[in-house]
């Protein structure tokens, strides 16, 4: 099993940092502004802040009960008190939120740079990816197959969206009205958040293989697949299907 965080240079191929710490597998990272420090969620309970340039671990963020699989980092809601971080090798933490989802159903929510915990959500179910939507939004996706909307101030469930019970395992932003989502069975669906009823589309391609990851851009979607495939879809043809 390797615990290890390896950096690689994208115009070289070559690897400058590698960062160790973690006991079991990382399941999950997350760039804080341009990179400089990263927060990693492992199945060991615990989340790390890191600096890239000494290779250093700064903090335990969190040390859980219970494996952490996702996280996301959020903006601080409006009226929220920001301080400045102890360290000067901490650089954009102070006005951050950062959430994870664990095993056990819980998600932590923890004000970014004085480590407190802010809040706390069971959602009954192991939580497999959590997304930034906008200001005052995250989503949260599970286990047995629901996308939860919460509120970033207390973490209150707004609205609660259950299709299918095949474990979601990947969320992505689309435009500004829903998100993107890849299931174990292979599915990846457009829902639409912001419509009372279900605005649903379906992509094609993976075939009972789970999709892992999903990244949209201005005109393309791309998905990453256990098939080894990486997938590309346009935009516009998802925006005339109806999204």
């Amino acid at each position: 099993m390797d615990c290890r965080i390896k950096i690689w240079g994208a115009e070289d191929g070559s690897c400058p940092v590698t960062l160790t710490g973690h006991t079991q597998s990382i399941s999950d990272l997350c760039i804080i502004d341009r990179g400089r420090n990263i927060i990693s969620v492992s199945k060991d309970g615990t989340a790390r802040l890191w600096n890239c340039g000494d290779k250093s671990c700064l903090d335990i963020v969190l040390n859980a009960k219970s494996p952490l699989n996702t996280s996301a980092i959020v903006p601080i809601p409006d009226s929220m008190d920001i301080s400045n971080p102890v360290d000067s090798r901490e650089i954009g933490t102070q006005d951050k939120i950062l959430l994870v989802g664990s095993e056990e159903g819980i998600i932590y929510s923890i004000i970014l740079v004085n480590r407190k915990l802010l809040y706390t959500v069971n959602v009954g179910s192991a939580v497999n990816a959590i997304l930034h939507f906008s200001k005052n939004v995250f989503v949260s996706a599970t286990e047995e197959g629901s996308i939860l909307v919460h509120n970033v101030r207390d973490g209150a469930v707004v609205k609660t969206i259950h299709e299918s019970n095949s474990p979601v395992r990947s969320l992505a932003r689309f435009q500004e009205k829903g998100v993107l989502v890849g299931r174990q069975d292979g599915t990846v669906t457009y829902i639409s958040l912001q419509s009372q009823t279900l605005d649903r589309i379906q992509l094609t391609g993976p075939n009972c293989d789970p999709v892992y990851c999903i990244v949209s851009t201005a005109d393309a979607i791309f998905t990453g697949c256990r098939d080894g495939k990486i997938r590309k879809y346009k935009v516009s043809d998802l925006i005339a299907g109806g999204a």
